[in-house]
């Protein structure tokens, strides 16, 4: 299901995006970007053996 919604999301909003309006596409992408690099360094919640927060 996630894939589906990836695949109709990058075809039906980002392409016609990236062709009519370049630099809102561009913004797009720095916002994608800032959202994935501050997931990344956040830090993951130990877990105890059943998979439950500490």
């Amino acid at each position: 299901m996630r894939q589906r919604y990836e695949d109709w999301f990058e075809h039906v909003v980002l392409e016609p995006v990236k062709e009519h309006e370049p630099r809102v596409y561009e913004r797009v992408l720095q916002i994608a970007r800032r959202v994935v690099e501050a997931t990344a360094n956040r830090e993951m919640p130990e877990l105890d053996d059943d998979g439950d927060d500490a």
